[in-house]
């Protein structure tokens, strides 16, 4: 992945964020409120919701999951006992002599400023919308 922006991710993460705004828009219609309060509320929290998925993407990049990823990776690699080997575990040759710190540096870098910039823009349309 390259590590600038890409005009479709933030196009789907748009679509996301409106998404999840027509969505509470369908459950809130029969609740009595106008139509611009449904409309600006829905968008709140579709951005909002999109916004933490990109907080998750800033965690993730600041090496926040690192350690519970590798173990994770780790632990599936190495796979279960086989029956017929008996109770021993063979590790995979690639896993031998890979450490922690060759797994933290050869890491993917993530971009994440589509997911922000799509909820932050959703957020502020539905601000925009509230103060009009």
């Amino acid at each position: 992945m390259k590590n600038s922006f890409q005009p479709k991710r933030f196009v789907r993460f748009l679509l996301a964020a409106f998404g999840i705004g027509c969505l509470f828009l369908l459950i809130s219609k029969g609740q009595g409120q106008s139509v611009l309060r449904m409309l600006t509320d829905g968008l709140f929290f579709g951005g909002l919701a999109v916004l933490c998925v990109g907080m998750l993407h800033v965690a993730r990049l600041m090496g926040a999951f690192d350690l519970l990823l590798y173990a994770n990776r780790t632990v599936w690699k190495k796979g279960a006992p086989d029956s017929k080997k008996g109770s021993e575990l063979e590790e995979p040759k690639e896993m031998r002599d890979e450490s922690y710190f060759d797994y933290t540096t050869k890491k993917k870098a993530v971009t994440c400023i589509e997911p922000l910039l799509a909820g932050c823009l959703s957020v502020g349309l539905s601000l925009l919308l509230m103060v009009v």
